[in-house]
């Protein structure tokens, strides 16, 4: 099996177990006459490096959350950990007075790309939406049991 920090994996349990519970909370409601509906949701994900165990763990993650899950992914970086202890975004930083121009360049550019994806597949679907009570739910999760 290709490597993978106890982290990663922990996230991933983490988040799997946070939303099996959220299923069986639904489902429990649902059992008793609660009209609860799933809430919407997209997975994003993270902590991702040009590496084997990077590409099998968000093909896990891919596998498990299906078409929930965004295509971009958010890359490891130095410059989000340094942005970080200045209590600053990458955003703020000037690439003039950055260590590494392309490193804080290619930052940028991942988050971009990530908050675009949201932007188009998340934020705009909703509120494009005539009625924002009817937001359509993901059933799929609870009646083909995903989780």
């Amino acid at each position: 099996a290709p490597y993978f920090s106890a982290s990663q994996m922990a996230d991933y349990a983490s988040t799997v177990q946070f939303f099996t519970n959220l299923k069986n909370s639904v489902a429990s409601f649902i059992k008793v006459g609660m009209d609860v509906t799933f809430p919407q949701y997209h997975v994003l994900v993270t902590k991702y490096a040009n590496a084997q165990y990077s590409n099998w763990m968000t093909g896990i993650i891919r596998r498990t959350f299906g078409f929930r899950t965004l295509e971009s992914v958010v890359k490891k970086s130095d410059e989000i950990g340094k942005a970080g202890t200045q209590i600053s975004t990458i955003y703020e930083k000037q690439p003039s007075k950055a260590a590494n121009r392309r490193s804080l360049t290619s930052a940028v550019d991942i988050y971009d790309a990530v908050f675009d994806e949201i932007e188009k597949k998340v934020i705009l679907p909703y509120f494009n939406q005539e009625n924002f009570e009817d937001v359509e739910t993901d059933a799929v999760f609870i009646n083909e049991g995903v989780m």
